[in-house]
């Protein structure tokens, strides 16, 4: 232990033995005359805090508080000395470890006494910076919750059929209602983002007071787009609050993933541990938009693909635009129309299951991509707007959806969303909507298009050479921003692309590198080192059956290329464990 007083010798192995075998961190502090001095601290609180015991002990703890702020250092202080005449509590506190980095740390007091009834203050230490609080919350009490709301919707019902005794209670609950509708219509986007390039207009018209579908349009960078679209199973204060969650999780998973297919997953994973045997579950429709180059990747899950209607120059339909990289087995040009006038549907036909109902080892999510071209119409829906049910029980149908856009495309997306909203309401005849209904209208303006100088011609030629000649030796972030020097003068580079690929395969960022080299294929379709090199970043993520389908494809193209009949059937032996 330390001067400031040794404990009993017994006493002593016993703490010993209690602080080597703990996995939380543990500091023993002299009593309240001793100034809090630091006597024992674990080896865990080295990998809390970059400092090795004897360096807590000559420094102390509370001074790692962040800032060194005084008011703040004597306060925690006093917090440990309340625990020398109270029962043990617990807080938080903010420290900077020893390589710079800031971590939230969660300490609990305990008295200790030893034989001589000499007191010390053993603190408890967990690290909590990643912490969820709203997921503890709701796993938590999640069952609680579904009772709840499932009780709340029962009373509403059985509230429209109560006499006028039930009137005051009944205009209370209308007005929490029309709080919880109001808070619900403040999560759906007002404003969309608006350029030369693209118009966009999205809208929600819930059913009831409270409604299940969900949209959201949002800028992931500077030049990436986000459209999503979710629909929870029923509608009312269940499926208001579902679809609150999944906001949530959508928006902090869609900042870390750049693959549509891997954001489902996430959230996938995330909802079925909380909707596991309740019922409940969620369809969703998610892309992202390359603003630069119109490049357009979208995965489903147990929900409608988006709509694309192509109109050429002269103002004719033509076909819609054509598939890059597809994940599905069925892949062919033939899918895609030749006739003036089809509607193409933009996304992975076969698509993944619904949000929250299987386990991450029973489903899989796959993203298509296309690249959209200035008069290309995207419209994205629920199944409030084909299903809706007039008053002779008839269906508004697929038929008439399409028709519908077929007609009106040349109408700004805003324009679009709201006369067929309007359609919508007249072939209801007077009948109360049976489901929600949602709209996201993605129209493509115009292409955009980067000249490359000529004085950039000869930068672009000493950047390649410089740039591959650091990706020979191994100096993959060096490489990188040679090439993005490159694209800085000419976006259209695909072998500029291509490099950035493989150097950020070198340094095994393999989503990042998946990125740029589909970029490459979009940029030079017949480029087969694009290929074989997203097959291989594919395969080094664990997408096995992923990797198989593009090699495959490249197969079709080429025949034996490399070593592509032999990673061909190393995939194909992931596959089938």
């Amino acid at each position: 232990m330390s001067e400031a007083g040794p404990l009993p010798e017994q006493d002593e192995e016993a703490f010993s033995d209690i602080l080597k075998r703990a996995n939380v961190g543990l500091l023993l502090l002299a009593s309240e005359n001793q100034h809090n001095r630091v006597l024992y601290a674990n080896a865990f609180m080295e990998g809390l805090t970059g400092f090795a015991p004897g360096e807590l002990q000559e420094r102390g703890f509370f001074e790692l508080v962040t800032g060194g702020d005084a008011s703040a250092i004597q306060e925690y202080y006093n917090k440990v000395k309340i625990a020398t005449r109270e029962p043990p509590h617990d807080f938080d506190i903010a420290i900077q470890r020893k390589n710079g980095d800031k971590i939230d740390l969660n300490v609990t007091t305990s008295l200790m006494e030893t034989a001589e009834e000499e007191p010390y203050v053993l603190l408890i230490v967990q690290n909590i910076t990643n912490r969820k609080a709203f997921e503890r919350v709701i796993v938590s009490s999640f069952d609680k919750f579904i009772q709840t709301t499932i009780e709340l919707d029962a009373a509403l019902k059985k509230i429209r059929e109560q006499s006028k005794a039930l009137a005051n209670y009944k205009e209370k609950i209308q007005n929490e209602l029309m709080i919880a509708s109001s808070v619900q219509r403040a999560m759906i986007p007002q404003t969309f983002p608006a350029n030369d390039f693209v118009d966009i207009w999205g809208e929600s018209l819930p059913c009831s007071e409270l409604g299940g579908d969900y949209l959201d349009i949002f800028q992931l960078d500077r030049n990436r787009l986000g459209i999503l679209l979710a629909d929870v199973s029923g509608h009312g204060v269940h499926a208001a609050l579902i679809s609150a969650m999944a906001k949530v999780y959508f928006v902090n998973y869609s900042r870390h993933y750049a693959d549509p297919a891997h954001v489902l997953a996430r959230v996938n994973s995330d909802l079925e541990k909380i909707f596991r045997g309740t019922g409940f579950y969620l369809s969703a429709v998610y892309s992202v938009l390359d603003l630069d180059t119109m490049i357009m990747r979208t995965a489903t899950a147990g929900h409608e693909n988006p709509l694309c209607y192509f109109q050429d120059e002269n103002g004719s339909g033509g076909a819609p635009d054509r598939l890059l990289v597809d994940d599905s087995e069925s892949a062919a040009p033939s899918r895609f129309a030749d006739k003036a006038g089809e509607l193409l549907r933009i996304g992975n036909l076969e698509g993944g299951a619904i949000l929250g109902s299987l386990s991450p080892g029973e489903v899989h999510y796959n993203s298509l991509t296309n690249q959209l071209r200035a008069g290309s119409t995207i419209v994205y829906y629920t199944d409030g707007i084909p299903e809706a049910r007039n008053a002779e029980n008839q269906f508004f149908g697929d038929d008439r959806l399409h028709e519908f856009i077929r007609k009106n495309h040349y109408l700004s997306a805003r324009e679009f969303t709201q006369k067929l909203f309007q359609e919508t309401e007249t072939f209801y005849q007077g009948a109360e909507p049976n489901d929600d209904r949602t709209l996201v209208v993605l129209q493509i303006l115009k292409s955009p298009q980067v000249a490359v100088p000529a004085m950039g011609k000869e930068q672009i030629r000493e950047y390649f050479n410089s740039g591959q000649g650091l990706l020979d030796r191994g100096q993959f972030e060096e490489a990188i921003v040679q090439f993005q020097k490159i694209i800085e003068i000419d976006q259209d580079s695909f072998r500029a692309h291509h490099f950035i690929g493989r150097a950020l395969s070198g340094l095994q960022r393999f989503e990042e590198a998946e990125e740029y080299f589909q970029k490459t294929i979009v940029l030079n379709p017949e480029y087969l080192q694009g290929f074989y090199q997203l097959g291989i970043v594919v395969y080094n993520q664990g997408e096995f059956e992923q990797a198989l389908r593009i090699w495959k494809i490249l197969y079709k193209k080429t025949g034996e290329y490399k070593k592509l009949a032999q990673f061909i059937e190393m995939a194909e032996n992931r596959t089938r464990r």
